[in-house]
């Protein structure tokens, strides 16, 4: 099954090289690598004029954002199966090989992903096992819905999917999800069929200051995460199911209704008490 890995670029010049490098040293040569840049203004040309390989198409673009760039690789991308990779993350060897042979064992599965380390901006694990062992359901869209897996969707470094479930989402709106465009993709993915969850670390997630979660505050991220549920929704809706997400059922969001109510108010009694009573529900769900 060959694999077209889709690389978006802004402005991370500096990382680039390590980041191809982690796909040429992929144990599974069966692919081709679409890496767009999306209008950099650092080193991040010069770099990449410099590279050759075989398998690699660079396509230069005016800066239009995460979707722009997606929506580019994907009018190019050939491949049955599709792996994103952050132009800032790492894979590890047998990733692809990993990915390749889960969807031949299982002609239902529509999102592959896996468990993952943190890095600092320099490449020093900091977290060497970022999932935690728990049964992870099989269907990931189920449990979106039921809001058992708060913000369940992982870091798009780390997911393959099939390219027929993908393409009727493209192309994605590009002012909506000019950032944050994994979110559709992602969710496009675990609602066209099964999930299967690795807990083998597969990949490491960059953590550094100009990553998109790192420089905005958790009431910033509010809206954002309304239009996260949303857009599940939407899909749930799309594929005819009854169930809907409830984003105010969220520890997210109860947290932050905790803290703009006092304590012993009425109004934070009950959001303490929704948030105890969220992460039970949770916990027996897991338990089954």
């Amino acid at each position: 099954m060959k694999i077209s890995v889709v690389i978006s670029n802004y402005n991370y010049g500096r990382y680039l090289q390590a980041t191809l490098d982690s796909v040429w040293a992929q144990t599974n040569t069966d692919y081709e690598v679409i890496l767009v840049d999306d209008g950099s203004t650092d080193d991040s040309r010069e770099i990449l004029d410099r590279l050759k390989h075989p398998r690699l198409n660079i396509i230069f673009q005016i800066n239009g954002g995460q979707a722009a760039a997606f929506n580019t690789a994907m009018a190019k991308a050939t491949g049955e199966l599709i792996a994103f990779l952050d132009a800032d993350d790492l894979w590890d060897p047998s990733k692809l090989t990993q990915a390749e042979a889960a969807f031949r064992n299982d002609s239902e599965l529509s999102l592959y992903t896996h468990n993952f380390r943190k890095i600092d901006a320099e490449g020093r694990v900091t977290t060497e096992s970022v999932l935690q062992p728990q049964q992870r359901p099989r269907r990931l869209a189920d449990a979106i819905l039921r809001t058992e897996l708060d913000l369940s969707i992982p870091p798009s470094s780390f997911v393959v999917g099939k390219r027929k479930d993908l393409m009727p989402i493209f192309p994605l709106d590009e002012p909506l999800w000019r950032i944050a465009a994994d979110t559709p993709v992602i969710l496009a993915m675990a609602f066209a069929g099964a999930t299967l969850v690795d807990q083998q670390v597969l990949g490491s997630y960059r953590w550094h200051g100009r990553n998109h979660g790192n420089t905005h505050t958790e009431r910033d991220l509010l809206p954002f995460y309304e239009k996260y549920f949303a857009c599940a929704n939407a899909f749930a809706e799309k594929h005819g199911l009854t169930e809907r997400a409830q984003f105010h059922h969220t520890d997210f969001y109860l947290g932050q209704m905790i803290l703009q109510h006092a304590r012993w108010t009425p109004l934070g009694l009950y959001f303490r008490a929704m948030r105890a009573y969220r992460k039970n529900r949770r916990a027996a769900a897991l338990q089954k």
